[in-house]
């Protein structure tokens, strides 16, 4: 099993892929729905000199068809976060794009 599964499995809330309206998030969208897109967007210049409506636009595609929309939110959504403390549970949130280098090192030592 790969990490990404364990840590979506015991602290996420990954999309049901077996939904008739489900689909599969690309880059730049977190699978998870607790999250939105990638923090840290506005970093790389192809998003930074976007308009604001560009942007909205840009990654609504292909997410805002069926039922469950994924929101135009970088990283955890405020909702999830609020929902989760109020059910006593936590939520893993994703690092923003600037870590990128990190996810090469995280290598299981089993």
């Amino acid at each position: 099993m790969h990490c990404r599964q364990v840590v979506n499995n015991f602290f996420g809330k990954p999309p049901n892929r077996w939904a008739p309206d489900y689909r599969e998030p690309f880059w730049p969208a977190i699978a998870d729905e607790n999250h939105g897109y990638v923090a840290g967007l506005k970093y790389l210049k192809y998003y930074r000199d976007m308009s604001d409506a560009d942007y909205q636009r840009t990654l609504t595609y292909g997410l805002n068809a069926g039922t469950h929309p994924k929101p135009v939110v970088e990283g955890v959504i405020p909702e999830a976060v609020a929902n989760a403390t109020r059910d006593g549970r936590q939520i893993w949130q994703a690092l923003d794009l600037r870590y990128d280098f990190c996810v090469g090192q995280c290598v299981p030592n089993w």
